[in-house]
C-alpha cells in the first residue's frame, strides 16, 4: 500500500504493534501522542488517512475529530472504549470506521487501511 497514516496513539504497545504492521505493508506512517500534537501534523502532513485512539492526554480523541470538523481526510478510530454511544458519537464526527483494539489484530487494521490507500 503507498500513502501517508497519521497513526494518533499515547501507548508506545499499540503504537509498535499497529504502526509496525502499516509500515511493514508500505505506508509512511507518522505518529502523534494525542489530538494536540495531531492538529498540528494534520496541517503539515495532509496525510491519506488518520487512525486515532480516543482515549489520550492533553486533547482526547474526540476533541480531535470534532477540531477536524469533518475534513475529506477519512478516519478510521481504533480504541478500548467499545460502547455503543462512543461509536456513534465518533461516527456522527465523521470516523469512517469505528474498531476496538480487543477485536482488531494488525492484519484487520492492515485490511482497512487498504481500502482507503489501496494495495501494493
Amino acid at each position: 500500500m503507498k500513502g501517508t497514516v497519521l497513526f494518533v496513539e499515547d501507548e508506545p504497545y499499540y503504537k509498535t504493534i499497529y504502526g509496525t504492521a502499516l509500515a511493514n505493508a508500505g505506508a509512511t506512517v507518522a505518529y502523534a501522542k494525542n489530538g494536540k500534537e495531531a492538529l498540528e501534523m494534520f496541517k503539515k502532513k495532509k496525510p491519506d488517512l488518520i487512525i486515532t485512539d480516543l482515549i489520550m492526554p492533553e486533547m482526547s480523541g474526540m476533541k480531535f475529530l470534532n477540531e477536524l470538523n469533518k475534513q475529506n481526510t477519512p478516519i478510521i478510530v481504533l480504541t478500548a472504549l467499545e460502547g455503543e454511544t462512543d461509536k456513534q458519537d465518533a461516527l456522527d464526527a465523521g470516523a469512517a470506521y469505528f474498531c476496538s483494539k480487543m477485536d482488531t489484530n494488525p492484519e484487520a487494521l492492515i485490511a482497512m487501511t487498504e481500502q482507503f490507500l489501496g494495495k501494493k
